[in-house]
C-alpha cells in the first residue's frame, strides 16, 4: 500500500507539471507578440 501512494502522488506531480508545460507553450512568447509604438499626438488615440 505504501508503494501505493508513492507512485500516485509522483503520478500527480508529473500530470501538474505537465499541464504548466503545455499552458505555457500554449502563450506566445513576448519577443513575438505584435507591438505598437503610440505616439502622444496620433488621431487614433484621441
Amino acid at each position: 500500500m505504501k508503494n501505493y501512494k508513492f507512485f500516485l502522488i509522483i503520478l500527480s506531480i508529473f500530470i501538474l507539471v505537465g499541464f504548466f508545460v503545455v499552458t505555457y507553450l500554449d502563450m506566445p512568447a513576448p519577443d513575438k507578440l505584435e507591438t505598437k509604438i503610440l505616439d502622444v499626438n496620433d488621431d487614433q488615440v484621441k
